[in-house]
């Protein structure tokens, strides 16, 4: 599985060691077309990185309802033919590309791949989950469209999470089991991506090829970083069970994210405290840096995800639908 972390470029413009990090493969980001111009300032200066893009759709429609305006058909050809302009001029810079996706309109998702591909591209499919938000009822979803892509596509991607209430790991097992039923049983290998997914127990339950996601800097902005729970008797990192998000910078009160800095909620707890620093120690991370500097706890946040890939890459089952997870993590 590969980790695509969201908006790396775009917020690593202005941290070079993002940015070579980048080129050198050692992160792998995806990008919003929302950014385009951004982007292309990023592509300019860096010129051997690679990303992941995604349409910014669902951006680009949530800033055209907040500014109170009705998206209409000859808008969204105008933003269709934009998007294939910017592929056809930068393709040799992209992994992939998703399609022009519309979360909870499957037939007009479906008639953008259609148009896109008739551009002479090969758009990534998108399917969404498109109930109301919290919604756990699945039958409301239109699996019929996710049959239809398993069918024809090697590679898609599952989506919905950000707008459809899936954060929930209650939800998301609903719809995931139900998805990769569906997939597992077309007799094909089909690849999935997961929009917007790096929560541990939705990447440990399903077989993902890769997911994407901000955590890594949301956390790293309000000074949280995430780190493996450790075995009680040994102190070793465990990275089957759903990590501790520590506050290391007094930045986090600002959102009261959680309970405090962790010298503070783990006062008196010597042992928990020299655990934590001896993972900071072997994963090369200042602690000091960590406190005033958020590229440190950015840092940390990619190390501990690639700690993670290294030993779910390695154990993980190869069933689709891993149902241990609930009793592995909770």
């Amino acid at each position: 599985m590969r980790i695509y972390h969201a908006g790396v470029a775009n917020y690593g413009m202005s941290y070079p060691e993002l940015m070579m990090m980048l080129e050198r493969k050692e992160v792998y980001t995806l990008e919003s077309f929302w950014y385009r111009a951004r982007l292309e300032k990023a592509f300019e200066r860096y010129p051997t990185f690679k990303i992941f893009l995604d349409s910014g759709a669902y951006s680009w429609d949530h800033q055209m309802t907040m500014q109170g305006k009705t998206v209409t058909e000859e808008d969204e050809i105008e933003y269709l033919n934009s998007y294939i302009r910017f592929i056809k001029k930068y393709e040799d810079r992209l992994y992939v590309y998703a399609n022009l996706d519309f979360v909870g309109d499957p037939e007009k998702t479906m008639m953008m791949q259609e148009r896109m591909e008739a551009a002479g591209l090969n758009p990534l499919p998108v399917f969404h989950y498109h109930g109301k938000q919290g919604d756990p009822n699945i039958e409301k979803v239109h699996f019929k469209y996710l049959e239809r892509l398993v069918e024809k596509y090697d590679y898609i991607a599952l989506g919905g999470g950000v707008s459809g209430g899936l954060f929930s790991y209650k939800y998301m097992s609903k719809f995931g089991d139900a998805a990769f039923k569906i997939i597992d049983s077309c007799g094909r290998d089909v690849k999935i991506h997961g929009f917007g997914l790096t929560s541990v127990p939705v990447m440990l339950r399903y077989n993902w090829f890769s997911v994407d996601s901000t955590n890594w800097i949301k956390s790293a902005a309000f000074g949280i970083v995430y780190i493996p729970v450790f075995d009680h008797k040994t102190g070793e990192a465990i990275y089957d069970k759903i990590p501790k998000r520590l506050c290391v910078s007094e930045i986090g009160r600002v959102k009261d994210t959680v309970a405090g800095h962790y010298s503070h909620t783990y006062v008196g707890d010597k042992e928990t405290i020299e655990k934590i620093h001896n993972y900071f120690n072997s994963i090369d991370i200042d602690m000091k840096k960590m406190e005033t500097e958020s590229l440190e706890r950015v840092r940390a946040n990619f190390k501990y995800f690639d700690a993670f890939l290294k030993n779910r890459n390695e154990f993980y089952p190869k069933g689709v639908i891993d149902k241990r997870v609930d009793k592995k993590l909770f």
